[in-house]
């Protein structure tokens, strides 16, 4: 793809690569210092399946990890963590950093100091290639491919690779209704209300906090609780959809005419 192309509202004079392209989607992220311990612990869930690691982290070295990522890293996003994750395991951006089958903060430190070396150049590539003012406006546009995103997770999750598909289900649970592909009444009241109970108690068990207290938190960590909680939400209804071949082909033929 060598033409004038639009990638995410930003006209290129030139066709972006994968990792590029992969980059610039991964800024649309929260960021790290705007999570909560509940969203790390999905987040670290990819680089743990991608490597295979047995030896989960405990819940202190977890804490450990989270408090070295809002120290350090406060801005990097979460898809810029699992972007991270995966250019080191392919070793095409960098030479691979071993993780020696522990999730450490040794081990994110080194690979996030390899991922900013390859941000800031991919930064100045793409700052080259950024169309000029004057460009026609008649450009062309290269969305997402979301029936070839959607096929991907189902594959995923056959081979039960699911804590991947599911740290990104809120995004696609959103996009999905947005395109009016999902709608509410795709499921009975009595599934919303389990889905609803669990999600909330999913919320409170991620941050070791009661319902009383819950009740009684101040406006903006309010809000962050309603974040997580949608969240947990999207998670088992993606969930619902992966388990299901009726609800898959849906999504597939809602996508096939949007």
């Amino acid at each position: 793809m060598t033409q004038l192309v639009v990638y995410n509202e930003t006209a290129y004079t030139s066709g972006l690569t994968h990792n590029e392209k992969a980059y610039i989607t991964s800024l649309e992220s929260s960021k790290i210092c705007d999570i909560t311990l509940s969203i790390f612990k999905q987040s670290i869930a990819y680089g743990i399946v991608l490597y295979g690691i047995k030896n989960l982290p405990s819940d202190e070295e977890t804490n450990l990890l989270y408090v070295t990522m809002q120290t350090h890293y406060p801005y990097l996003t979460t898809g810029e963590m699992a972007l991270a994750f995966q250019l080191n395991a392919v070793g095409s951006e960098w030479t691979r950093v071993e993780c020696f089958g522990m999730m450490s903060v040794a081990f994110l430190s080194d690979v996030l100091k390899s991922y900013n070396e390859f941000k800031m150049k991919t930064n100045l590539a793409l700052d080259k290639k950024k169309a000029k003012i004057e460009l026609p406006s008649n450009t062309s546009d290269e969305p997402v491919d979301w029936t070839e995103t959607f096929n991907e997770d189902i594959r995923l999750w056959r081979e039960n690779k699911r804590d991947f598909v599911l740290m990104l289900a809120p995004m696609k649970v959103r996009t999905f209704y947005d395109k009016k592909i999902l709608r509410d009444e795709m499921w009975s009241e009595d599934e919303w209300k389990k889905w609803q109970f669990m999600a909330y108690k999913k919320t409170l068990d991620a941050q070791s906090m009661s319902a009383y207290k819950a009740k009684r938190l101040d406006k903006i960590t309010r809000q962050r609780f309603k974040d997580d909680y949608q969240c947990e939400l999207s998670r088992l209804i993606y969930a619902d959809i992966m388990d299901s071949h009726i609800l898959q082909q849906k999504i597939k033929d809602g996508l096939c005419v949007k």
